[in-house]
């Protein structure tokens, strides 16, 4: 039986953005970026030490950074849908300035967007 935390669990996939704001989470009090950017295999070992652990969490948000510039974007959702058993809801956390059709389309596979 798989083990239910009632937690979020974040995915920080990407440190670029498209914006510089001064209260970013992904830079520290001196500006410099705090995050490294990760790739598809790098979410895939995330998500499967989660399989592996037999765990299960409240939501599961993507963010970055700007996560829709991301290269991999596409990708590293795609594979996160694989994953939906592992977690209750899909979050992105997105400026909404990058909304091409393509990102439109992307983004209909999350159950919140903020």
């Amino acid at each position: 039986m798989m083990e239910y935390l009632n937690r979020d669990f974040d995915l920080y996939i990407n440190n670029h953005c498209n914006l510089s704001c001064k209260n970013c989470s992904v830079l520290d009090y001196n500006g410099k970026v705090t995050i490294t950017t990760l790739k598809l295999n790098d979410v895939k070992e995330i998500l499967s030490n989660l399989e592996t652990q037999n765990l299960k969490i409240r939501r599961l948000t993507i963010l970055g950074g700007e996560s829709t510039l991301h290269k991999q974007f596409k990708e590293i959702v795609e594979y996160t849908i694989t994953k939906k058993k592992h977690y209750d809801k899909l979050r992105l956390v997105t400026n909404g300035l990058n909304f091409t059709s393509d990102v439109i389309e992307i983004c209909k596979n999350f159950d919140i967007i903020r």
